[in-house]
């Protein structure tokens, strides 16, 4: 019964929020960005860590599902941080790539 009204509760909230207004390249960009912060990998190591021993202190079954849900959603986040500063340093390649491409064809 519990998580039939859990369900409901999501549910109904989700329909009063939109998506359609959050700007994706800014969030991109933040993720880029704290790929070089050391304090966010200092925050994710602390995270992580405290993850893995409330993991191994034994918990009930629902405390445990509870810390790997959220120890995989720090695993995402990091997955997301860094995959957002891979397409960052892509884009910078190739436009270097285009740049040293147009010197080439001015200099002849």
């Amino acid at each position: 019964m519990k998580r039939f009204l859990i369900k409901i509760l999501f549910r109904m909230m989700d329909r009063d929020i939109s998506y359609l207004d959050i700007n994706d390249k800014k969030a991109e960009d933040w993720l880029a960005r704290n790929f070089k912060d050391t304090g966010f990998h200092e925050y994710f190591r602390k995270r992580d860590l405290t993850l893995l021993k409330t993991m191994a202190t034994g918990l009930n079954r629902d405390d445990y599902l509870l810390a790997v849900g959220q120890r995989l959603e720090l695993l995402k986040l990091l997955g997301k941080v860094d995959s957002a500063n891979k397409m960052v340093e892509k884009k910078k390649a190739e436009q270097l790539f285009k740049a040293n491409q147009l010197k080439k064809i001015k200099d002849k």
